[in-house]
């Protein structure tokens, strides 16, 4: 009985380490492949959080100001507003000297007259008539000044892309070539508040713009006028650059 349970006993010992060392082996496997898991996911998330570099900056500069002043499209339409504007100004003065004739018959009756208090009606009607009128012609006005003033703008931003993609600039910046003069203190103040100080005027698209957007204008208008002569520092390009994003 006593061998018989000592050889028991060792066998058990024997099944135990044996268990036991397969238990640590397979650990150890275990311990390995999650290390090289563990590496390898940390090696993907190091690659995948890696920035893709970003292009050289190339900058231009461009005059909006200028822009508009020389746009030929802009000076037809300040013209179409102003005509706009003109006859909704006849139409309010005609009403006002509605007004002013029928206040000077109604000061020739007398006040308890049956006319008079007519007039008196009739007065009110046309005071409210009129301002009425003008109300909604300015709020014509202005939206017709806005519609008009988006489409332009969208108009100088699309050529001003389409120039920069063509001379090889990722970044247009607005600047001033407005000369400061002391005698304006506003100028100099909105000199000193410019957001650029310097640009070099190589890289001013200004004449190029103008430029092209006049070019595109007479063609779809159909206008017979000359070009105009572009300064002699800007780069003349024998046509338009192709439509860009």
């Amino acid at each position: 009985m006593r061998i018989r349970e000592i050889l028991v006993a060792s066998a058990c010992v024997c099944v135990t380490g044996v268990v036991s060392a397969q238990q640590q082996a397979q650990d150890r496997g275990v311990q390995r492949t999650a290390a090289a898991t563990t590496g390898g996911t940390a090696a993907t998330a190091a690659a995948s959080a890696t920035p893709t570099p970003g292009l050289p900056a190339v900058i231009g500069s461009i005059d909006m100001d200028a822009v508009f002043k020389n746009y030929e499209k802009v000076k037809l339409a300040s013209d179409e507003m102003q005509a706009k504007a003109l006859a909704k100004q006849n139409e309010l003065q005609k009403m006002v000297a509605d007004m002013k004739a029928a206040a000077e018959k109604q000061a020739s009756l007398s006040p308890m007259s049956p006319e008079f208090k007519k007039f008196d009606q009739q007065l009110t009607q046309m005071k409210i008539q009129a301002e009425s009128t003008q109300q909604s012609a300015q709020k014509e006005l202005a939206e017709m000044e806005a519609v008009t003033l988006a489409g332009l703008y969208r108009e100088i931003q699309a050529m001003t892309s389409r120039v920069a993609v063509w001379r090889g600039m990722n970044y247009v910046v607005k600047v001033s070539n407005e000369p400061v003069t002391a005698s304006e203190p506003n100028a100099v103040m909105a000199a000193m508040s410019r957001t650029v100080v310097f640009s070099d005027p190589r890289n001013d698209i200004t004449p190029q713009v103008v430029q092209f957007l006049n070019q595109e204008y007479r063609k779809t208008a159909g206008a017979q006028a000359r070009p105009a002569a572009a300064p002699a520092s800007a780069a003349q390009p024998a046509s338009t650059p192709a439509r860009g994003n």
